[in-house]
């Protein structure tokens, strides 16, 4: 594990769950991550405070419930180690099959614990894939949820490399409603946080990412 990441509170409650684990004797968990845990292990966010979100079925009702311990402990709240990611609780062959093949790299080891992490291109077609999938919701009157991910989206194409045009042209044909690149474009080249206030995004999808 990386030095500078071992004090982070996350590492620290991940620790602590491991030994618990292995004092009861639980068998060796291995968790892919996504999300928020994957952008630190990748450099690219620096957080404390950070769910654990993993591809794969949900953990047994008593480790959840120390989960959930350890994380009001830490500050993490609970269920602070989830699978409440697209299709919760799928497997990777389902999830694969709106989101295309998904790569995982061997993080670290603890005790119990497996940690291997989301390659950071298969994490950039996630991150797009939650903001089409909140998008579209909000045709059914459901409110925009993940603006938090435009910013990781930025930051995923930065350490890529990657213009707007590979973007579009790696992910295209995994979303549902294309608009959402406009709204990319927008926010890669303002960073403005007022996208969906007022009915802005409606404007900016009408001017092609401009406004």
């Amino acid at each position: 594990m990386n030095i500078l990441n071992s004090e982070k509170v996350v590492y620290k409650a991940l620790e602590e769950l491991d030994k618990a684990f292995f004092a009861l004797g639980v068998n060796h968990i291995e968790l892919n991550v996504v999300g928020g845990f994957a952008l630190i292990l990748h450099g690219i966010r620096s957080s404390d405070y950070t769910d654990i979100d993993y591809i794969g079925a949900a953990l047994p009702t008593n480790l959840r419930e120390i989960v959930d311990d350890i994380g009001i402990r830490h500050g993490l709240g609970r269920g602070w180690v989830n699978s409440d990611v697209l299709l919760a609780g799928s497997n990777l062959e389902e999830l694969e099959a709106i989101t295309g093949k998904l790569v995982f790299l061997h993080a670290f080891d603890l005790k119990v614990i497996t940690i291997n992490v989301l390659d950071k291109r298969c994490l950039l077609r996630m991150k797009v894939l939650a903001v089409d999938t909140s998008f579209s919701g909000m045709g059914s009157g459901n409110e925009f949820d993940r603006f938090k991910d435009f910013e990781d989206i930025y930051l995923l194409m930065e350490h890529l490399g990657m213009s707007m045009n590979d973007l579009v042209r790696e992910t295209f044909e995994y979303v549902l409603s294309p608009e959402i690149f406009h709204l990319i474009r927008y926010y890669v080249n303002t960073k403005d946080p007022g996208i969906f206030l007022n009915g802005k995004w409606k404007l900016i999808i009408e001017n092609k990412g401009e406004l």
